[in-house]
């Protein structure tokens, strides 16, 4: 191991180690996704909360939230509960519950097509949560535009909404099935020609997969070699991303696409008029090209026109269009490389959006920056532009402190940190789930007789987050995978 490995090592070690001390003991916001005009986050208590512009937050109502507020239920009652993981459209939203099912909210009507919610009905919007039908034992969720992705316990890919190509006929394809054949489905269809999944991500009017072979699968629209295929040419059907291996997770911006390897580099591929590709130009590019200057990057986030890396140090480094706030360096220019977020640290979560982004640090609260027009930022205005990180009030940690009562299913991970296997002790009858900091569930190995130990050899380094669900309890516990 060089000098340069080892410092990177170390570095990733200690944000790990400042993230699981600072969290072990709070209720925090541990994921978060942006729309249109709104965001999605969600608590360590498995609540949700959403803000910014009417339709999409399910609250019950069709108001204009510059401030979080929670999630409802089906039908308007109580609060949704039980969710592990949050992911959000254009206009709609979606959360994961521990036993599998999807639930949704927002728009079901969008780039002419019924059906974004996968519902099964042609009703034009929900303001509470309903059931994605004919889904379950769903481990993750992704998309982007109008089109959302699942995948189950089995690894296959699900979708549904639209699969038409918007205005870049004859697109479209991002449900693996050709627009003459489909425009589209409002319940989940499997999708074809693809091996096991580990992530799914979409674009405005494509996909993208990441398979267990950390290869990256594509299909739907390629008018800019969003696809990263080597041509122009649209994609029913999914094909490989050329040339592209050891790919720890994948980024689908509006018409980009970002990915990041395992060795901690950037590449990007796709439309590149706002410079989002960060190659220094705004030359399009159809094949993965190396962001030069990006080394040690632990997650990668695109957004409609820009694009986002978080480093092992904990900063935030961003490129691409600036013209409302979206690289947060306080200006506005057009930015061709990568430029640092001004005044983030300690961040251990990023996610970009349409023209705003947010992030998560350390300690559990919640920055967001970008257009506002909506309330999106979730900071109590509207104003035009957030220039640079702002704080969202009134929805970071609630400290529970060391003398809170232990809950029955407490479990005791050990050793952790761990480089390899780790051990859940008290493991009782139930649903254990893993997942990462982009919320992605995992299938990670059981070793042993007692069926009590998971191998993460085959995982990069970092945080992982494991879940006991049982019929009456939830319990969330951090883990370190140190290499």
């Amino acid at each position: 191991m060089n000098k340069l490995q080892k410092c990177w090592k170390n570095a990733l070690f200690l944000l790990c180690f400042v993230t699981y001390f600072n969290l072990c003991f709070s209720q925090c916001i541990t994921e978060v996704w942006g729309g249109a005009r709104h965001c999605i986050a969600l608590r360590s208590d498995s609540t949700v909360w959403t803000w910014g512009a009417p339709g999409a937050l399910g609250d019950g109502t069709n108001l204009e939230r510059d401030v979080p507020v929670e999630v409802h239920g089906p039908n308007n009652i109580g609060f949704l509960d039980s969710v592990i993981h949050v992911m959000s459209g254009e206009l709609f939203c979606f959360a994961l519950k521990a036993n599998g099912t999807v639930w949704s909210w927002g728009a079901n009507i969008a780039s002419g097509f019924t059906g974004t919610l996968g519902d099964g009905t042609t009703v034009s919007s929900r303001n509470n949560a309903v059931r994605v039908a004919g889904l379950d034992s769903v481990i993750a969720l992704g998309g982007r535009g109008y089109h959302s992705l699942a995948i189950r316990g089995d690894s296959s890919v699900w979708g549904w909404g639209s699969n038409l190509g918007g205005a870049f006929p004859p697109g479209g394809g991002q449900l693996g099935m050709d627009t003459s054949v489909s425009h589209g489905s409002n319940v989940a269809i499997k999708i074809k020609g693809l091996g096991a999944a580990r992530q799914v991500t979409g674009g405005g009017f494509f996909s993208l997969v990441l398979l267990s072979n950390h290869t990256i699968m594509a299909f739907g629209n390629n008018y800019f070699g969003e696809l990263g295929v080597g041509d122009t040419a649209s994609r029913h059907s999914p094909s490989l991303v050329a040339g592209l291996t050891n790919v720890a997770m994948v980024s689908g911006g509006w018409q980009h696409s970002v990915a990041l390897k395992s060795d901690g580099t950037v590449w990007t591929w796709g439309k590149n008029l706002e410079g989002q590709l960060g190659t220094g130009d705004t030359i399009n590019r159809n094949t993965p090209t190396q962001v030069a200057g990006l080394n040690g990057i632990i997650s990668v986030s695109g957004g409609d026109y820009s694009t986002l890396a978080l480093k092992s140090d904990g900063t935030v480094w961003a490129w691409g269009g600036n013209e409302r706030g979206e690289c947060g360096d306080g200006t506005k220019i057009t930015r061709k490389r990568p430029v640092r977020v001004a005044a983030l640290t300690n961040i251990i979560y990023i996610a970009a959006r349409d023209y705003h982004n947010v992030a998560i640090k350390s300690d559990g609260t919640l920055w967001s920056w970008g257009w506002d027009l909506n309330g999106q930022c979730g900071n109590g205005s509207t104003k035009d532009t957030v220039w640079t990180p702002m704080q969202i009030s009134g929805l970071g940690c609630m400290t529970t402190g060391l003398a809170t009562p232990r809950s029955s299913l407490d479990i005791v991970v050990y050793p952790n940190p761990s480089p390899a296997v780790i051990t859940i002790e008290n493991l009782k009858q139930g649903t254990v789930l893993i997942s990462n900091l982009q919320g992605q569930q995992l299938k990670v190995p059981v070793v042993g007789s007692a069926k009590n130990s998971f191998d993460f050899s085959g995982f990069p380094g970092g945080i992982y987050f494991i879940k006991m669900k049982t019929e009456n309890e939830l319990v969330t516990k951090k883990v370190i995978i140190q290499k």
